[in-house]
């Protein structure tokens, strides 16, 4: 703290003459041999001088150079005191007497450059005017808030960091904890299966691709489905659920053949649902009943998958014309199906009748007039004919003797 006494013109003279007699003299004493006279004007006392942040860093810019590292601690507006007696104890005291008062921050100048730059160099020169207008006890008390604020946000930030390594840890541990669990406990002890007559379990097993040994939720149920079905293509539904902790269980149903068609130069069992069972010598298949297709363009023909035609529109349409004729009561008698032209459909019936349909149109009307027709009394005679039943509600018969079934289905 600085202390400024001015005196007036008349007495400086005779107080520096009083000086020059007597230099041992005491400031006190001076002081009070002045009070008395007259003129003497009062002493003011001013803590700090007045300036701006920019001044004071112009000036510590002149003396330390560019790039230096300021530290201010503004002034205690309080009287200062006279410090104690120096020993260790003092200054320990003094230490702590006085730690709370510096409000004492660090600055580090950095210098950029292009836009961000001017950003800071006007904000710098805003704070300097903001600042010009502000006491000492504002920017005291100012830097103390912002020391407070930056203590409490470094606090939370080892708090949330102290927190984020605790999660961590805690899922790491959980996770090897649930691995343990998936290889040691969770495994595949036995495979059973019922509903099969085609199929021994082993076949089934195996078709599946399920091991004894493998982690109980290492395989896919759908996957293992779709194998099944394509190495045991005599299977018609599948399903594979798991048994917790050690056990697979597999149900399936039979499938059978109820048509067989010659595709690509081979003769394929074929299911009511159009799925391919695998090869049959025509004569088994016919000995076993089964009936004949004449198909549209086949795209693929695979065991234990659905035959694909080239066009989806033929699909749709064998499809549609095979439920009718699985409803209708000549099912069971119906030997050939002859589907390769949509508007000239073909069928063999206990192998003395040629019916003639047409087109599909009307086809359930159609196969009740086929029934009639061959269950009328004049046709017990087993004579060789063909009906036709192109026209919707009409059937035109014609005996043929030399009407030959089998060299037709064999064409």
């Amino acid at each position: 703290m600085q202390s400024t006494q001015t005196f007036s013109v008349k007495n400086r003279e005779e107080l520096r003459r009083k000086q020059n007699g007597s230099r041992t003299g005491n400031r006190s004493g001076q002081a009070g041999a002045n009070a008395g006279r007259p003129g003497q004007q009062k002493v003011l006392y001013i803590y700090d001088r007045v300036t701006t942040k920019g001044s004071k860093e112009r000036e510590m810019q002149y003396r330390f150079g560019d790039g230096y590292q300021r530290k201010y601690i503004p002034r205690d507006p309080r009287p200062k005191q006279n410090p104690p007696r120096r020993n260790a104890y003092a200054e320990e005291t003094y230490r702590r007497q006085s730690a709370p008062r510096a409000a004492a921050f660090t600055e580090t100048r950095e210098f950029y450059s292009g836009g961000a730059a001017v950003k800071k160099r006007k904000k710098l020169v805003l704070n300097d005017i903001i600042n010009l207008f502000e006491s000492i006890d504002e920017r005291w008390s100012r830097e103390l808030d912002l020391a407070k604020k930056q203590a409490t946000l470094q606090k939370k930030f080892v708090e949330h960091r102290r927190g984020l390594f605790l999660a961590i840890v805690t899922l790491a541990i959980l996770t090897l904890f649930i691995l343990g669990v998936y290889k040691l406990f969770f495994v595949v002890r036995s495979i059973d299966t019922d509903g099969s007559s085609n199929y021994t379990v082993a076949e089934i097993a195996e078709a599946s691709g399920i091991e004894i040994g493998d982690n109980l939720y290492s395989f896919r149920t759908d996957r293992a489905e779709s194998s099944i079905t394509l190495f045991c293509p005599y299977l018609k539904n599948v399903e594979v659920s798991r048994e917790i902790p050690t056990k697979v269980f597999i149900t399936v149903e039979d499938d059978e053949a109820r048509y067989y068609a010659e595709v690509f130069g081979e003769t394929l069992a074929v299911s009511p649902g159009l799925k391919v069972l695998g090869k049959i010598d025509p004569a088994e298949a016919k000995a076993k009943g089964l009936t004949l297709l004449k198909l549209p363009v086949v795209d693929k023909a695979v065991a234990g998958r659905v035959l694909t035609f080239a066009q989806s529109k033929d699909e749709r349409y064998v499809r549609e014309l095979l439920n009718y004729v699985s409803d209708s009561a000549l099912a069971l008698r119906i030997g050939m199906i002859d589907l390769r032209d949509n508007y000239d459909i073909i069928m063999h019936c206990d192998n003395m009748y040629r019916l003639q349909f047409g087109s599909a149109a009307d086809m359930e009307l159609k196969l009740r007039y086929a029934e009639k027709t061959v269950n009328d009394p004049l046709m017990e005679q087993g004579t060789l004919a063909r009906i036709d039943l192109s026209v919707t509600g009409e059937a035109s018969v014609r005996f043929d003797l030399r009407l030959n079934l089998e060299e037709e289905e064999q064409s």
